[in-house]
């Protein structure tokens, strides 16, 4: 089956569904075909909240990535390009990016962080919460010990939340980037209103970074409304990917 064919019968499927709520037996009926090879086994698989199950579609993706190359040598770039922006395109649409060129593929989403680190100018001072994600945690605490940023912490409120008002309080002059994830890992918080928080950041010339990893393929994500200056995202968890692919 050719890729745009893949493409059709993945399209097909999701069109089945319907409008409305989601049923078991929609899924079962429409969706389920999809992953035939991976739910052929009778194991109890419950980890899918991080790798998820592969679609029957991803080997034969494999397979013709490594057919051009075998085929095709140096001009396998072609189809390989061609692919990469088909990703770009696809992403953009996901999550209201108004336009291709703003996704920049990573192959980890803190590798996204270190690009913007690595471009604010001076040693930038940045203002992050203490339930960021293990990675994004890891490497400001990192850059902040070589010397290469300054970080100041937000805790959590009395009930272990983290809230823009609370956030936006200490958003101050002099402060140069705000990173907080979309989606709050230890406890599933989604963080509200980031809107407006974007809006604070710019009022004393900050900017902003959002880290929807945990967001982007649970709710709609609509990066233009929310007026971020970068976001963050990875296939790894609910696009259904494997990792290497992620996004700036």
């Amino acid at each position: 089956m050719s890729r745009a064919a893949r493409s059709r019968t993945i399209e097909q499927a999701v069109a089945e569904l319907g409008p409305g709520p989601l049923t078991e037996e929609s899924v079962q009926q429409h969706i389920a075909p999809l992953f035939s090879r991976v739910l052929g086994s009778d194991r109890v698989y419950l980890a899918n909240h991080s790798l998820g199950r592969p679609l029957d579609a991803m080997a034969e993706d494999v397979r013709e990535a490594t057919w051009l190359w075998e085929t095709k040598l140096g001009d396998a770039w072609d189809a390989w390009l061609e692919e990469q922006a088909a990703f770009r395109a696809r992403i953009a649409q996901l999550i209201h990016a108004p336009r291709i060129d703003c996704i920049v593929p990573k192959t980890s989403a803190g590798q996204g962080l270190r690009a913007v680190l690595n471009a604010l100018p001076g040693i930038p001072r940045v203002l992050s919460t203490r339930g960021e994600f293990d990675s994004i945690d890891l490497l400001l605490k990192q850059y902040a010990s070589l010397g290469r940023i300054e970080i100041c912490w937000v805790e959590a409120d009395a009930e272990g939340l983290f809230t823009v008002p609370d956030i936006a309080r200490q958003v101050r002059q002099g402060i140069d980037l705000v990173v907080i994830s979309q989606v709050m890992f230890m406890n599933g918080q989604a963080v509200h209103n980031l809107e407006q928080l974007a809006d604070a950041c710019h009022s004393v010339g900050a900017k902003l970074l959002i880290d929807s990893y945990h967001a982007v393929g649970v709710f709609p994500v609509d990066v233009a409304g929310i007026r971020a200056d970068f976001v963050i995202v990875g296939s790894y968890k609910y696009l259904r990917g494997a990792p290497g692919a992620s996004l700036l």
